[in-house]
C-alpha cells in the first residue's frame, strides 16, 4: 500500500513539474511556432507542439491524448468510435483504460472513455469568418460542427487562437454556426497572422498563462462541463 501511495505522489509531482514548466515557457512555444512558420508551414507541424502542451497541462493521470488524424478502418481494431460523421479529428482524449481492441457501443462514447477531441488548423487559417453584418461563422463549419456534436468537448485551434466548445444535447439548441451561442465556452488569442508573419498580442504572455491554467483546470471526465475552474 505504501509503495502504491509513493508511486501516486511521484506521478503527481512529475505532473506538477510538467505543468509548471509549460507555464513558464511561453517563449519556447512562441519560438517553435515562428520556426514552423519560417521553415515548414504545414498543419502537421503543429501536432507535436500542441499535443505536448495539452499533455503537460492534464491534471488527471487517468486520461491520455492520442493522434488519430491518419487512422484507417481496421477489422482488428475498434476505431470507428474515433470518427464523427465528418471523419476523424486530429486528436482524441481517452480514458487510459480505453482499449481499442475491445468493441464498444458507438452510441455512448462517454461511457467507453472517449472524452473529447482536438481539431487543429494551420496558422494561416482563421477559426471563424465573417458571414454577414455582425455575423460570424466557424471556418470549416461542417467539420467542426460534427465533431462538436459527436465528441461534446472540442478544442479548436490554429496554435495562435484557442477555442473551447461544449455541446450539451440535453438542451434544445440551434445551429452551432452562431459562435456567440452557448457552445463556445472560452477563447484565447495569442496572436494573428499578418501576411506571412505572426503578430503576437502585446499581452500574449499573460494570455498564455491564462490559457495554460484553463487547460490545467479541465476535468475531461466530467460530462457537460469543461472543469471546476470555469
Amino acid at each position: 500500500m505504501m509503495q502504491n501511495n509513493q508511486s501516486e505522489i511521484t506521478a503527481l509531482q512529475k505532473q506538477t513539474e510538467e505543468f509548471e514548466w509549460i507555464k513558464r515557457n511561453f517563449t519556447k512555444y512562441k519560438h517553435e511556432l515562428e520556426l514552423i512558420n519560417q521553415q515548414n508551414p504545414y498543419e502537421c507541424e503543429l501536432y507535436s507542439v500542441i499535443a505536448c502542451m495539452i499533455r503537460c497541462c492534464m491534471k488527471d493521470e487517468g486520461v491520455s491524448i492520442r493522434d488519430v488524424s491518419k487512422i484507417q478502418k481496421c477489422k482488428r481494431l475498434n476505431t470507428e468510435n474515433f470518427r464523427s460523421k465528418w471523419g476523424n479529428p486530429d486528436f482524441v482524449i481517452l480514458d487510459k483504460k480505453y482499449n481499442t481492441h475491445e468493441k464498444a457501443n458507438e452510441n455512448d462514447i462517454q461511457k467507453y472513455g472517449i472524452f473529447g477531441a482536438v481539431e487543429i488548423k494551420y496558422m494561416y487559417y482563421s477559426l471563424v469568418k465573417k458571414a454577414g453584418k455582425g455575423i460570424f461563422e466557424l471556418n470549416f463549419k461542417d467539420e467542426i460542427e460534427e465533431h462538436i456534436r459527436y465528441f461534446k468537448k472540442v478544442i479548436y485551434t490554429n496554435g495562435l487562437v484557442w477555442q473551447f466548445y461544449l455541446f450539451d444535447d440535453s438542451k434544445p439548441k440551434g445551429d452551432i454556426r452562431d459562435i456567440e451561442g452557448d457552445e463556445l465556452i472560452k477563447e484565447f488569442t495569442l496572436g494573428t497572422m499578418k501576411g506571412r508573419s505572426i503578430s503576437w498580442e502585446p499581452n500574449a504572455e499573460k494570455i498564455w498563462g491564462d490559457l495554460v491554467e484553463f487547460l490545467h483546470g479541465i476535468d475531461w471526465k466530467m460530462y457537460g462541463k469543461w472543469g471546476e475552474r470555469i
